[in-house]
């Protein structure tokens, strides 16, 4: 048997498709905003955050919201578009330390 992550069970069931943003989210499109989250174990807790229940809810995200697997591109009109491509997906890296 093949263990398949929950995140590559995404990737291979996302569809391709292209949203067109609206005019006031093309507005905040010319920003880049990198986003880091942060989670401090104060505690020391073993079982303060499982890996998988993190990488479980951030899958749930994907699911609910595929257009964030997507990149952001400019249409022969000047309008921004977000563009999810199954074949060359934009999935954040999900990295614990």
């Amino acid at each position: 048997m093949v263990y398949v992550s929950r995140l590559e069970a995404f990737a291979g069931s996302v569809q391709s498709q292209t949203y067109e943003l609206h005019e006031l989210c093309q507005v905040s499109s010319i920003f880049y905003v990198t986003l880091f989250l942060y989670y401090e174990n104060t505690s020391g807790a073993a079982d303060f955050m499982p890996t998988s229940l993190l990488e479980e809810s951030f899958v749930d995200l994907l699911h609910e919201y595929p257009l964030l697997s997507g990149a952001l591109h400019e249409n022969k009109r000047g309008r921004y578009t977000i563009v999810v491509d199954r074949d060359n997906l934009n999935l954040p890296e999900f990295k614990e330390t």
